[in-house]
């Protein structure tokens, strides 16, 4: 008997011994209530995340006060345990298919316009991401990235149907990556899970009928002779529903629920302005210099004028006089006409600039939303895992007034969602063992924001158990991460580091909120495409605390340029230290050697890259440019892994540079430090 077999006899037992054989009488409602409680974390464990939803959403019904849900859902349970008792999946259905007695879940109805949006936003991600024809494997793994967000979205609203409806496509698409066989299907396959997954939006519960529609005609395609099957009616498609119309209304009609992607598209356009803003002054500069030689010109052809005087029978005939003349009139013209020219063009260009800065400011305003609905959506989300999981939490807010990009802020929702779904999964202990280690019944889980110049740093902190170091060096060496002698000699701080190593996880039980090891490793990637950077470290009183700095408004950022190489690259000023001039080679790691580039002429001057929670590291750079404020722009997926970049940005002369990202760069430099000193 395999292992997972021996978990599922296990768990029929415990459902069985909770809840009685099927000729037992049902339990009472406190009993079932406990039971169902205790069971959902068992069903995880062996590896069956719907049953663990399946009874999650039983015991909430349970709670309520729904009529006959309880009775039901212990028969329900109870043919799920003679099914693994004897070696069967729990359900006769499988994903996609819902199980019976899974009913749709309700999103608030205060939150699901902004929800929709959200969704729809990601689904169009998913829709240009399909259209591609890249390199297939690639295109799955962006894929899987982007069903990870639907997933911590809609676990984020509480709609845990849609989000096990995503864990299901999430664990396809991981299976075939592992595998390594059946990209392309799966790729066409998911153009129907994507169809599913709007239809779960607009009519989650059309959709369930659908799915549990489309298993019996497959069964009935099974179990039917080919002269039957062929005379069968199929239903047609059915018209979208009012409830589906009126929120796709909503979300249409509501300028501050405009869909991100066509927000961005729209910006993105208006970004040639100030292009175009840039050329017109730079024409103004050359119609300047022109000018000042057609003045030099004109100087020279009245200076000959003069020189040849009144018309004489040795020199140069009255008609030659009345040339030169005529010259320098229509010199002066079109020096007065280049004048006006390039006065019109600097005029143009400062009202396009006056103009773009208006108009960014506005869209800036639509943009934007405060850091408190951020806030409000999480904290909703941590009570609900924390109910799942039962345990009790108290989730304080500080700075929640702060104003930040509505598009920013829909990102932020998956990784601040997975930084307090591991603070509850992993840290908060249960209310009877807080209480044995002398702590109060309720977890904390504390959030808050403050602005630091042009960024934005968010701190999420816990009272639970801490990250247990030892725990985490054994699962990276088990996991392959790093062999045990590299582990043994880890730091602390650098074992800590490692949980955002992918798939990397010390929970056994895996379910569509939690388990599987890559949550930090997207939360890291989804902050880096943002421009910022995430840390973590252990609090001494004990929980574990994460550290997000990102730029408030992706687009505009203040930048410092450097030169390394013959190569200039912009660095975000916040992150800049000290800087001192150097005489003579120096001793610090170079910027160029951090970027790969070939070593150029002795570096000029030392700069101090400044990370919080980090140990500042001098770079030696080339030269330093001017400090300037940019519109940054994201970058495609494969420069953004190519080496420490978070962003580009586009000058006037029509060339890209690049954004570095300061954290990557920090730890790029400590590495290279580390290398030199064991040399």
């Amino acid at each position: 008997m395999t292992e997972s077999q021996s978990l599922d006899v296990l768990l029929a037992h415990e459902i069985e011994r909770r809840l009685g054989r099927s000729d037992s009488p049902i339990p009472d409602l406190e009993a079932t209530k406990q039971a169902l409680h205790g069971l959902k974390g068992a069903a995880a464990m062996a590896g069956h995340p719907d049953l663990a939803l399946l009874m999650t959403q039983l015991g909430m019904r349970v709670r309520q006060g729904e009529p006959d849900v309880a009775a039901t859902g212990v028969e329900l349970l109870r043919r799920a345990a003679q099914r693994l008792s004897r070696g069967q999946r729990p359900f006769t259905t499988r994903w996609p298919v819902p199980p019976e007695g899974l009913i749709p879940s309700q999103v608030d109805a205060a939150q699901r316009g902004e929800y929709l949006s959200i969704m729809r936003d990601r689904l169009s991600e998913l829709d240009a991401i399909l259209r591609e024809s890249g390199e297939e494997t690639h295109n799955l793994e962006r894929v899987y990235r982007v069903a990870h967000s639907l997933k911590a979205t809609a676990g984020a609203f509480g709609d845990d149907t849609t989000a096990w409806f995503c864990h299901g496509m999430e664990a396809k698409v991981r299976a075939v990556l592992r595998s390594g066989r059946g990209v392309e299907t799966t790729l066409l396959d998911l153009g129907q899970h994507r169809s599913t997954l709007a239809r779960l939006l607009d009519n989650p519960s059309e959709a369930f009928e659908m799915l549990r529609a489309t298993e019996r005609a497959a069964y009935f395609r099974r179990t039917t002779p080919p002269w039957m099957a062929a005379s069968a009616v199929h239903p047609s498609s059915r018209p979208a529903s009012p409830q589906a119309v009126e929120d796709r209304e909503a979300v249409e009609e509501s300028p501050l629920r405009m869909p991100t992607s066509t927000l961005e598209h729209f910006v993105d356009h208006l970004e040639r302005i100030e292009l175009v803003s840039d050329d017109l002054r730079g024409a103004a500069e050359s119609i300047r210099g022109v000018v000042r030689v057609l003045r030099d010109v004109h100087s020279e052809l009245i200076d000959v004028r003069r020189v040849l005087g009144p018309p004489k029978p040795w020199s140069a005939s009255a008609q030659t006089l009345v040339r030169l003349e005529s010259a320098a009139r229509s010199l002066s013209l079109l020096v007065a006409e280049a004048e006006r020219s390039g006065g019109t063009c600097r005029q143009s260009s400062e009202r396009l600039s006056a103009g773009w800065r208006e108009i960014r400011g506005e869209l800036s305003e639509m943009r934007h939303t405060t850091v408190a609905r951020l806030f409000h959506r999480i904290s909703e989300s941590a009570r609900r895992f924390a109910s799942n999981e039962g345990k009790l939490i108290r989730v304080d807010v500080a700075g929640a007034e702060l104003s930040l990009d509505r598009s920013i802020a829909d990102r932020l929702a998956e990784p601040l969602l997975q930084l307090v779904a591991n603070a509850v999964s992993h840290g908060i202990e249960t209310p009877e063992e807080r209480v044995r280690r002398g702590k109060s019944q309720e977890g904390l889980i504390r959030m808050t924001a403050e602005r630091q110049g042009d960024w934005l740093r968010l701190t999420i902190e816990d009272d639970g158990t801490g990250v247990d170091v030892e725990r985490v060096r054994l699962r990276a060496v088990e996991s392959g991460v790093v062999s045990r002698e590299v582990a043994e000699a880890l730091r602390e701080h650098e074992i800590v580091d490692m949980l955002f190593a992918p798939g990397l996880s010390t929970r056994q039980d895996a379910d569509y909120q939690a388990g599987r090891g890559v949550g930090l490793d997207l939360a890291q990637d989804v902050l880096r495409r943002l421009g910022g950077e995430i840390h973590l470290s252990t609090r001494r009183a004990g929980g574990v605390r994460a550290i997000v700095d990102l730029p408030i408004d992706r687009g505009v950022l203040d930048v410092a340029w450097l030169e390394a190489s013959g190569h200039r690259v912009a660095l975000p000023v916040t992150f800049t230290g000290r800087m001192r001039r150097v005489e003579r080679p120096s001793k610090s790691v170079s910027l160029a050697s951090c970027l790969g580039l070939p070593p150029g002429s002795a570096s000029a001057f030392d700069l101090e890259i400044v990370i919080a929670g980090m140990q500042p590291i001098a770079v030696s750079i080339d030269a330093l440019g001017a400090f300037e404020e940019v519109s940054v722009r994201p970058l495609p997926p494969l420069l953004a892994a190519a080496g420490p970049y978070c962003g580009a940005v586009l000058q006037g002369d029509g060339k890209l540079c690049l954004v570095l990202d300061a954290a990557l760069l920090a730890a790029r430099a400590w590495s290279a430090h580390a290398n030199l000193g064991a040399a």
